[in-house]
């Protein structure tokens, strides 16, 4: 799941280890190492619960949404998404996840794996400065861990 995701959103992105990192937060169904310094907080309704992590100066945040699918493809969820969102048309990526931009550059992706079999998908968003941020985006991809 974890390298499904990192390809998913940033597969132009090479790991660096230039970023520390602090511990690993709960945010309920799933996990998340969040940088140091950076700041990071759930906010949840029902079954849907969301991880907003934002850089220190603020210039980039990244959040990851886990959400029942409610008896719709992951297609027809991105495309609800995208246009709800005023972005592009959704594009399935050779890991399966659907992904797409909104608001000048913000990316998207809809991603499922294993989550699909229990019925949810993730939903996972980057704003701002995201080439200065690569260590950590990296970083917090590679630590999402679904319990």
């Amino acid at each position: 799941m974890r390298y499904a995701l990192r390809a998913a959103i940033i597969v132009w992105a090479l790991f660096s280890a230039g970023t520390a990192f602090g511990g690993v937060q709960d945010f309920g169904p799933f996990t998340l190492s969040i940088p140091k310094g950076w700041t990071a907080e759930k906010q949840s309704e029902g079954e849907i619960v969301t991880a907003n992590v934002f850089s220190p100066d603020e210039s980039f945040a990244f959040t990851f949404t886990l959400c029942p699918l409610m008896g719709l493809s992951l297609e027809e969820t991105a495309r609800s998404f995208s246009e709800g969102m005023g972005g592009t048309k959704p594009q399935l990526d050779k890991n399966g996840a659907y992904r797409f931009t909104f608001n000048e550059g913000a990316s998207a992706a809809l991603v499922s794996g294993r989550l699909q079999e229990l019925g949810y998908y993730m939903l996972v968003t980057m704003t701002g400065d995201v080439k200065g941020n690569l260590d950590a985006v990296n970083g917090l991809i590679d630590s999402l861990e679904i319990k």
